[in-house]
């Protein structure tokens, strides 16, 4: 059902927003920036471009299935980095296990992201490099609050739950100084984050089209 919901939100995706070309692209074709781009979510593939891109692997899900530019690339990530530690993600009341499985699963994608990042920024030609990191996101939708678990939770599973999410953020600023340091202290780095999470739990706005 994951896999599903997922095709129709790219279908949707699609009709509602034109195919444009991500900046990067653009410099490509009229600075000659050779671009790594890692994981940048909404990215549709391309026809030709002139550097390395790999998306849908580790991202928080996948519009389209995984690929890359240029479109042989694939395989040989398979072969060096493994096939995508990430096939899917939906949201869901879980129970407790389930959710530190997800915990584990995102630190690991998260690390997989990063080494294979630190090997191409060392390894491949470049003039500009983005990853997205996304586990925080993913693990954000689901790791907020322990009201999202099905079932009872003794003390141990509540206290490891409550640190799932930070355990993901202490992953992402250990992959931020790998990168730093891969990139080397004379590369002018951004690092920013898309949006944050936040309570939500009021719907009153619009309770009165819901009982409608």
């Amino acid at each position: 059902s994951t896999l599903s919901s997922s095709s129709a939100a790219s279908d949707v995706y699609k009709r509602q927003h034109p195919n444009l070309p991500p900046f990067w692209r653009r410099a490509a074709e009229e600075c000659g920036l050779r671009t790594i781009a890692l994981d940048i979510p909404y990215v549709y593939p391309a026809e030709t471009f002139d550097g390395l891109e790999l998306h849908g692997w580790a991202g928080h899900y996948k519009l389209v299935p995984t690929f890359t530019l240029p479109p042989s690339w694939l395989k040989a990530v398979h072969r060096e980095f493994g096939e995508a530690p990430i096939e899917g993600y939906g949201p869901g009341i879980l129970p407790v296990r389930k959710y530190i499985e997800l915990r584990d699963t995102l630190v690991a994608a998260s690390r997989r992201a990063t080494d294979m990042a630190a090997t191409l920024i060392e390894r491949e030609p470049w003039n500009l490099f983005l990853i997205s990191l996304s586990a925080t996101h993913s693990g954000g939708h689901q790791l907020w609050d322990a009201t999202n678990v099905r079932g009872e939770t003794n003390a141990e599973q509540a206290e490891e739950l409550g640190g799932a999410l930070r355990a993901l953020y202490v992953e992402s600023d250990r992959a931020i100084g790998q990168l730093l340091e891969a990139a080397g202290g004379e590369t002018p780095c951004l690092v920013f984050a898309l949006h944050g999470m936040a309570d939500n739990t009021c719907l009153g706005s619009i309770l009165p089209e819901m009982l409608d």
